[in-house]
């Protein structure tokens, strides 16, 4: 009698699913490893050399056997990093042991199953696909029943995880799975065959909103700055554009994410810190970093039509470029990487004003390209410092060396003091406004109050840069910034100094 197991009763002993059966034949992608290496193969020969882009349809238009023929001409990923699943190696493990006769068999490139059999050191040998045949589904069962005839197998149990593997576990003596749905469970309850689950089916849907990222959407709060600043608080339609422009940058932003992820699928692996990432970790699959961008970015675009001004989904489109250009590319070039990533805070604000008809003021963009670029700046230091190098020449792959490390503080500190100083002389010339003939249109009452906010943003600025060269600061200084409980008093100071400007009248 068949039988699918609670989590409970997941496989402790692998002696008792293989019982007799001396073979056993496992599933690569979703199976041993959390993750699809065709998928990942791809990337990394569009990381390899961009025009596969323009090749992959001509390939696909061949057939699956050529695609993945094709794209296992260029380097293979990095095996070494790849996700593994721990409770499936280590049952494989004692299998082994035992004397079971373990075999790969899988739909990837056999050049990529046999490096993955080589890291691992588990199997006797390896069924993939070549240049004759793909071996997925009934043509991977085909495959089996022929090793079986071959080696003198009269059984043989088989591990998986899809849908595709229903005919191989309807002719396998035991069936072995790894995180079935409801539905394979019971679809596999009927196939008459004694039922295994190896690893449980989590809940991922947390995993897919991380990989969003939303604390990266505070970012985008920068589109209510004019707004805000320019004290305009009775239009409610104003404030809904505003509304839609901050959820269009998200959608937006979130799309670049996912597609900065997938490129730095292989970097973020070998980080102490950023191989934790959904993708990286393998909690989610790969192909939906490749399906969920186009979905975002038709719906940021098409919502960004519903703000005051055609120009925004103009600026949407120019910054999608922009940090395409930055994740594929620019990314890597010192210098043009920080100007860039301050330069896309610069277009968050402008675009703020422009999707709900606030002008905004050249002190306020100026002010924004000092401060942001002082952030990037401190990005780009801790990094340095803290993961990447070993050498003073080794290159960081984000064009930066160990000795720049000196000129990145100095520059970025300096960029944060000049912030400091555009807020400075742009509060003089609201306090020359108030005192001259154009008094009337002053934004703020007391526009002296507004010279503590100095100090605060001096005080702020120089604890970020001294908490940078301790080696204490968080990789993203927006994150810092919002965690960080002397930031959050600091910014509430700084809000209740602006009330307080603009009340006193």
């Amino acid at each position: 009698m068949s039988k699918v197991l609670p989590a409970a009763d997941a496989l402790t002993r692998p002696q008792a699913v293989t019982a007799e059966i001396g073979v056993l034949f496992v599933d690569l992608d979703g199976s041993l490893i959390a993750s699809n290496m065709l998928v990942e193969s791809f990337l990394r020969a569009v990381r390899h050399d961009p025009k596969v882009l323009f090749k992959a349809p001509l390939w696909l238009a061949q057939g699956r056997i050529a695609f993945k023929s094709h794209v296992a001409e260029y380097p293979l990923p990095d095996v070494a990093a790849v996700p593994f699943r721990e409770e499936v190696v280590s049952a494989l493990k004692e299998l082994k042991q035992d004397g079971c006769r373990l075999v790969l068999a899988t739909a990837s490139h056999r050049r990529v199953a046999e490096a993955i059999a080589a890291e691992t050191g588990l199997f006797d040998d390896v069924l993939a696909t070549d240049e004759t045949r793909n071996l997925k589904g009934r043509s991977k069962l085909a495959a089996i029943e022929e090793y079986c005839r071959e080696h003198g197998f009269g059984e043989f149990a088989y591990l998986g995880d899809s849908w595709a593997d229903v005919p191989i576990w309807e002719r396998a003596a035991k069936a072995l799975v790894v995180t079935p749905s409801q539905g394979l469970r019971s679809r596999l309850s009927k196939t008459g065959r004694p039922v295994e689950v190896i690893v449980e089916r989590r809940r991922k849907w947390k995993s897919y909103f991380k990989a969003l990222r939303p604390h990266q959407w505070m970012k985008n709060i920068l589109v209510f700055l004019p707004l805000v600043l320019a004290h305009d608080f009775s239009s409610a339609a104003k404030w809904v554009y505003a509304v839609v422009a901050f959820v269009a940058f998200s959608a937006c932003a979130s799309a670049v994410y996912l597609v900065n992820d997938l490129v730095d699928l292989e970097a973020d692996r070998r980080h102490p810190t950023k191989r934790k990432r959904p993708f990286a970790s393998g909690r989610i699959p790969v192909e939906f970093g490749l399906v969920a961008p186009p979905l975002l970015v038709i719906f940021g675009l098409g919502i960004s039509a519903f703000t005051a001004d055609f120009k925004f989904p103009v600026m949407l489109v120019f910054y999608l470029v922009c940090s395409g250009m930055y994740c594929l590319w620019l990314k890597r070039l010192a210098l043009v990487d920080v100007f860039l990533l301050s330069g896309l805070y610069m277009l968050r604000v402008q675009a703020g004003g422009t999707a709900s008809a606030v002008p905004v003021s050249a002190w306020l963009l100026i002010f924004s390209l000092f401060f942001f670029l002082s952030l990037a700046f401190a990005k780009r230091f801790v990094e340095l410092d803290r993961h990447e190098l070993a050498a003073d020449t080794h290159d960081t792959g984000r064009g930066y060396r160990k000795i720049d490390i000196t000129s990145l503080a100095s520059m970025g500190l300096a960029s944060g003091y000049i912030a400091v100083l555009v807020l400075a002389l742009y509060i003089n010339d609201q306090i020359g406004i108030s005192r001259g003939a154009e008094a009337a249109r002053a934004l703020y009452g007391r526009p002296k109050i507004l010279c503590m906010l100095c100090p605060i943003l001096l005080f702020w600025m120089s604890r970020l840069w001294m908490l940078a060269r301790r080696n204490e600061l968080h990789d993203d200084p927006v994150v810092f910034a919002l965690k960080d409980h002397m930031s959050q008093l600091l910014g509430a100071l700084s809000a209740a100094t602006v009330l307080l400007a603009w009340l006193l009248r």
